[in-house]
């Protein structure tokens, strides 16, 4: 017995149109892991409030409070706080 083809209105055999998709599929998933990974690097070390939150997954008001506890690493430049991506990182790694 012989194997059979089925071929689309293209001509081309069934088999190799879905080694094709999942090709697609999977440089698809490489290029969105690769900006994801360039997303992180575009990530700035020094953190305005607002990125610290986000980064920690807090609200605002909690890290404010954090800093007036000073229970959090942080500079104040020109009035303005100031977190350290490597000291946040240290930070929870502590468990502080």
């Amino acid at each position: 017995m012989g194997q059979k083809q089925f071929y689309c209105n293209y001509g081309l055999p069934m088999i190799s149109i879905i080694l094709d998709m999942a090709d697609i599929h999977q440089d698809k998933n490489n290029r969105q892991e690769i900006k994801s990974m360039a997303d992180d690097q575009d990530k700035h070390e020094i953190m305005t409030i607002e990125e610290a939150a986000e980064f920690l997954r807090m609200g605002k008001r909690s890290i404010y409070k954090l800093v007036k506890n000073e229970e959090i690493p942080y500079r104040k430049v020109l009035n303005k706080y100031r977190f350290c991506r490597s000291a946040l990182q240290e930070w929870i790694k502590q468990g502080q």
